[in-house]
């Protein structure tokens, strides 16, 4: 996986783009699309997405306490 410096993907996320949220129960990757997505602040970086509740998406991530968001170029 390419990391890269906090500064370079904060200026990655445009409002009008969405993002993927990938997340895991330690055996099966899972992906969701969020085109509700926003940067809330730059220092500290920090990035809202929408997850519905009842979802797949949301269980994983209350359980394994971790996720990705990963941006398409």
């Amino acid at each position: 996986m390419k990391q890269t410096d906090i500064k370079e993907t904060m200026h990655a996320f445009k409002p009008e783009t969405f993002v993927f949220v990938i997340s895991t129960d330690g055996k099966n990757p899972n992906g969701m699309v969020a085109g509700w997505n926003t940067k809330c602040s730059s220092k500290p970086p920090m990035f809202a997405v929408s997850i519905w509740k009842k979802g797949n998406t949301h269980k994983l991530i209350s359980k394994s306490k971790e996720f990705v968001i990963a941006v398409p170029n």
